[in-house]
């Protein structure tokens, strides 16, 4: 049925997105707070088995995560259309944009290191590679990263708001996700603006969404298809 189908998807997701913090935390504790470009390289140089896990799990969260949203769009549509509609337009720019920048560093950063080794284009090699390392904060991939997290932010709001107005589980679900949209689009003012405690938003809001989607396991998981939402 729809509701278990969206919470086998959430539980999926949520396995997903555990990994994705422990890959996190073991890569901080062995390399240590890289707070340099060169301390970054050292990183991606090395591109052993975690760090290509690493964006091989947060490709299928992208995915995932993208389905889900579609899950919710079906579930909410009869009784929101309008709202519905609004947050799933932002889906496939969310989905796109990260799988692009996720991709893209076991694609891409592999080619530009061989080039950089080349030694004839050395030089033009780092300059593409301080702008194509997702790791480096202050690159275009990585504000692209964040900006898509941001777009993924509206739709989690909206959602989010919608699911507020349910019973139980969901009801909690719906605020978590909302504030998880929140930090994410708080994290590119953050960047924007230069403030590394708000650019702390899409790791926070990293968390706030395990938390829902484990919310919305519960809630999701086992239940029949039954109207808990009002207009």
């Amino acid at each position: 049925m729809r509701t278990k189908t969206i919470g086998i998807l959430s539980i999926i997701t949520l396995l997903l997105s555990v990994l994705w913090l422990v890959l996190l935390i073991w890569s901080a504790i062995e390399f240590g707070p890289m707070t340099t470009f060169s301390k970054v390289l050292s990183f991606v140089i090395e591109m052993d088995w975690k760090f290509v896990l690493s964006y091989v799990n947060a490709t299928l969260i992208t995915i995932c995560t993208t389905m889900l949203f579609a899950g919710f769009f079906t579930l909410i549509k009869s009784s929101f259309p309008l709202w519905a509609t609004i947050g799933i337009i932002f889906i496939p720019v969310y989905c796109a944009f990260n799988v692009i920048v996720y991709l893209s560093q076991i694609t891409v950063v592999p080619g530009l290191l061989e080039m950089r080794w080349a030694g004839e284009y050395g030089a033009l090699a780092d300059i593409l590679l301080m702008q194509w390392v997702q790791q480096w904060g202050g690159s275009v991939i990585a504000f692209i990263n964040l900006t898509g997290y941001a777009i993924l932010g509206l739709p989690s709001i909206i959602y989010g708001c919608i699911f507020f107005r349910g019973k139980g589980l969901l009801r909690y679900a719906g605020l978590i996700l909302a504030l998880n949209g929140l930090a994410c689009i708080i994290a590119v003012i953050g960047l924007v603006l230069d403030n590394k405690i708000m650019s702390m938003g899409t790791l926070i809001g990293g968390v706030l969404y395990i938390v829902a989607l484990i919310l919305f396991s519960l809630a999701f998981v086992g239940e029949r298809d039954w109207n808990f939402l009002s207009s």
